[in-house]
C-alpha cells in the first residue's frame, strides 16, 4: 500500500511540474485557437506589455499599414501543420509567486520549435504578458508596434 502511495505522489509531482493552470492558458494556443493568438477573441487571455503591442498593431493594419505582426507568435512562422504540433506540443511551467513561464516545444514540418510565454496573475488569473522565441532571437514586447 506504501508503494502504491507512493508512487501516486511521484506521479503527481512529476504532473505538477509539467504543466499547471498558467499552462493551461497556453495550451489553448496550440490547440483549438493555433493561429489565432493576435485575434480579438482571445484578447481577454493577455495583459501588458502585450496588449498594448496587440493595439498597435491593430492600429497600424486599420490605417491600411503592415502591422508588426508578420508571423504566428506561437508557432514563431507564417505555416504550421496543426497536426504535427498538436502531436509534438510538451509544455513545461515554471511559477514563481505572481509570475509563470510556460515553455512549448514542438516539431513544426519536422523541425523543432521553442517558445517562450511570460504570464502574470493579475486578480487570480493568468495572462499572457509576453511571447517569446529566444533561439530565433525574437521577444514580441520588444517589437516596434508604434503607431502614429
Amino acid at each position: 500500500m506504501r508503494l502504491v502511495m507512493a508512487f501516486s505522489f511521484v506521479l503527481a509531482m512529476a504532473a505538477g511540474a509539467a504543466a499547471g493552470p498558467a499552462a493551461d492558458i497556453v495550451k489553448r494556443f496550440y490547440t483549438d485557437n493555433i493561429g489565432m493568438e493576435a485575434s480579438d477573441e482571445m484578447r481577454h487571455f493577455y495583459t501588458e506589455p502585450a496588449l498594448s503591442q496587440f493595439a498597435g498593431n491593430d492600429k497600424a493594419g486599420d490605417a491600411g499599414e503592415l502591422g508588426c505582426i508578420d508571423a504566428g507568435l506561437a508557432v514563431s512562422g507564417q505555416d504550421f501543420d496543426e497536426k504535427e504540433i498538436g502531436g509534438s506540443l510538451k509544455l513545461t511551467e515554471k511559477v514563481d509567486g505572481d509570475r509563470a513561464t510556460v515553455v512549448a516545444r514542438f516539431t513544426n514540418f519536422t523541425q523543432p520549435n521553442e517558445v517562450e510565454w511570460s504570464l502574470r496573475k493579475i486578480g487570480g488569473k493568468w495572462l499572457i504578458a509576453d511571447i517569446a522565441n529566444p533561439a530565433e532571437g525574437w521577444r514580441f514586447s520588444e517589437f516596434d508596434c508604434t503607431y502614429p
